[in-house]
């Protein structure tokens, strides 16, 4: 049985191209966090392929280590935590589809 609220969780290594995820955990804000992944090696018709999205609307950073050395990419270990969103209503939604119009 269930106990409690769901609670989203989010861990791994970010790679960043500016500074809007650490300027909104410096600022105490949230900030959406969209993942879209397609599955390019199984196609399910001839150049036609799965997708699923991972949306988390509201997500707050709790832990935020950057550590550069030097040129190029930075890959910072992130912890955070979905929020409830007021507008949308989730704190995480997944959307699966294909690229195929047919569909399934």
């Amino acid at each position: 049985t269930r106990e409690g609220f769901r609670q989203v969780t989010v861990a791994g290594n970010m790679y960043f191209s500016d500074r809007t995820l650490l300027n909104a955990f410096a600022a105490d804000t949230q900030a959406q966090l969209l993942i879209t992944l397609i599955n390019t090696r199984a196609a399910i018709q001839s150049g036609y392929f799965n997708k699923l999205v991972i949306d988390i609307p509201q997500m707050k950073v709790t832990g935020f280590k950057p550590a550069t050395s030097g040129p190029g990419e930075v890959a910072v270990p992130v912890q955070a935590r979905g929020v409830v969103d007021g507008t949308s209503g989730y704190s995480i939604q997944f959307t699966q589809t294909t690229t195929w119009q047919g569909g399934y």
